[in-house]
């Protein structure tokens, strides 16, 4: 017969998926370098974090991102480009 004693069964709080805009924080992690590094591009890599700064969370963004976090830790990102060519109008790089 099953124990009903409350004592022993734990419970967990639900994990939790957070979605929110890429702040100046998350700029400033080492990801693209890493990235970039274990690929053995990083001779490729010619921004540096305050380009990225301030193309991304600066006055005038040119590209927004989304980070997901899982119980508070990164777990994905999406990056929105606002890129348009046709007659050439605004470009992202």
């Amino acid at each position: 017969m099953p124990r009903s004693d409350s004592a022993t069964i734990k419970e967990f709080p639900p994990a939790v998926l957070h979605i929110r805009p890429v702040i100046l924080q998350d700029v400033a992690r080492p990801a693209p370098r890493s990235l970039a590094e274990y690929q053995r591009q990083l001779a490729l890599v010619t921004i540096g974090e305050e380009d990225l700064a301030q193309d991304s969370v600066g006055e005038n963004p040119r590209f927004r991102a989304l980070v997901a976090e899982w119980d508070g830790q990164p777990a994905g990102y999406a990056v929105f480009l606002d890129t348009i060519r046709r007659g050439r109008g605004a470009d992202c790089f």
